[in-house]
């Protein structure tokens, strides 16, 4: 063999090595796209990179779903964006969803909330399932503020915008950008009460902004003014603790009342606890009985945990543990899920149950 054929000999072996070693990844990489439905290795990441260049959408879709989880260091966004749109020309609702998540807030350079919303509306509109699943949940959270009997459409389309924005940013956790929505918001609909109280809110827990019980008391004020139940219970309760102001039992007392004859159920229990403690009141436990079941008849679970309590430890009446666990029940069927303070009295209202009690089967 001449030195011309002893070279093409060489270069055909190390093109078929080449070739084998490649083969080798690959399967590697497979392996572990099947194996593992977590963050992939980084040099899985990157033979699907180099896939994704070639053109392979499968490879596109996968890389680009562990950028978007955060699991790409240093990661191309601007490539991010350009697969997308390759995609939505063959798949307009996959590709709308990736351009939802691109545009969510957390990408860097690409935070915009408007248009995430915009491309999740059309992708469901192509029938994407991960697009209307998305928008149900930002209209739960607006079902959950307009109450059970408002009109909205699940994705909210026929509300404020600057609502929709407000709450998207909300439910991904991002609460600066959730509370520049809600200033749109308060700025369309100044005294839209539902608006006040969030605002409220996030001043009183320190959401997106700094903690100020004073501005925290000044929104529920506005919110009380145009006629919110929740507003009052919420200026009475700042009184009581003497948060943003000065303590007066007797103020807080006047709010709770005023709440309570707008059948705002937590206005009871705290009045029940104002007549049972003395708080703006000379002390009447059957006054604060006769609050804690008029709650109850609105099925406020605080009511109920302080009726349980006092079977539990005989209060004006012999104990009765059957009575307070019923009551310790009843308070657990009417608390919502997410309602961690209430549940964590219900818990604790348990266990005195049971070491009052002596006995744990009161709890089965």
């Amino acid at each position: 063999m001449g030195r011309k054929g002893t070279r093409y000999k060489a270069a055909g072996n190390q093109i078929g090595e080449m070739m084998r070693a490649e083969r080798r990844r690959a399967e590697k990489a497979m392996k572990e796209i099947r194996e593992n439905d977590g963050a992939f290795s980084k040099e899985t990441n990157a033979w699907l990179l180099e896939m994704g260049l070639f053109g392979e959408t499968d490879a596109k879709l996968m890389y680009f779903g562990q950028a978007i989880r955060g699991l790409v260091p240093m990661c191309d966004w601007k490539l991010m964006e350009k697969w997308a749109n390759d995609i939505m020309e063959v798949d307009e609702g996959m590709g709308c969803f990736m351009l939802g998540s691109l545009y969510s807030p957390g990408t860097p350079g690409f935070c915009d909330i408007k248009k995430s919303i915009a491309y999740y509306q059309r992708g469901a509109d192509a029938g994407h399932e991960e697009c209307r699943n998305i928008l149900k949940d930002i209209g739960e959270d607006l079902g959950g503020l307009q109450g059970e009997d408002t009109d909205a459409k699940p994705d909210g389309t026929d509300s404020n915008p600057h609502m929709i924005l407000h709450f998207a940013c909300q439910t991904m956790e991002e609460y600066q950008a959730a509370r520049q929505a809600l200033k749109l918001w308060l700025k369309d609909e100044p005294e839209n009460p539902d608006a006040l109280l969030q605002m409220a809110a996030y001043y009183a827990n320190g959401l997106g902004v700094t903690k100020s019980y004073k501005q925290a008391l000044k929104y529920y004020r506005l919110a009380a003014d145009v006629g919110s139940a929740e507003g009052l219970f919420y200026v009475g309760l700042m009184h009581q603790d003497g948060h943003g102001c000065k303590q007066d039992y007797e103020i807080a007392r006047k709010c709770y009342t005023k709440a309570a004859g707008m059948k705002y159920p937590r206005a009871f229990f705290q009045l029940g606890r104002c007549s049972e403690l003395g708080l703006g009141v000379n002390p009447d436990p059957k006054e604060a009985e006769r609050y804690y079941k008029k709650g109850i008849a609105l099925k406020d679970p605080e009511c109920y945990l302080a009726m349980a309590s006092e079977y539990i430890f005989g209060n004006n009446r012999e104990p009765d543990f059957k009575k307070a666990q019923k009551y310790i029940e009843a308070a657990k069927e009417n608390t919502a899920e997410n309602n961690s303070y209430v549940l964590e009295k219900i818990e604790r209202a348990g266990r005195m149950l049971a070491f009052v009690g002596g006995d744990t089967s009161l709890l089965s």
